[in-house]
């Protein structure tokens, strides 16, 4: 049977399924200058499958924003840098792309990476089971 988690435990796995800061901490390649380590794409999918079967009204209405989709224009450079006020800008060099807004950290690069479809399917699976 699956526990009901309280509040604090749905934050604490909240922090994860974002990709948050995991710890901060040197290394000798660093020169002992503290660098943050973020959660990588497996924990934060495992957070929301936790999240899934938390059974807390404060986890269903974050699992129901990830999926949300949104459509922007990419243009030449990714962001449309080099045409000024003067500069007649051609609708041939923007094109769509589906982004997925609620979705944070490491698993937000991944999903541009793999493209809307890959994402959509391991976002259902980790949502819906």
């Amino acid at each position: 049977m699956v526990e009901k988690l309280d509040d604090l435990q749905v934050l604490s796995l909240i922090r994860v399924a974002d990709g948050e800061v995991k710890e901060r901490r040197a290394h000798w390649y660093t020169l002992g200058i503290p660098v943050n380590h973020y959660y990588d794409c497996d924990e934060q999918l495992n957070a929301i499958r936790e999240l899934r079967t938390s059974r807390n009204l404060r986890a269903e209405e974050y699992l129901r924003r990830l999926p949300v989709t949104q459509v922007i224009l990419e243009g030449p450079g990714g962001s449309g840098r080099g045409h000024g006020p003067d500069t007649p800008i051609n609708e041939d060099d923007y094109t769509e792309k589906t982004v997925f807004p609620n979705v944070k950290g490491k698993l937000k690069r991944r999903f541009e990476y793999l493209g809307e479809s890959a994402a959509k399917r391991i976002l259902q699976e980790a949502i819906s089971g």
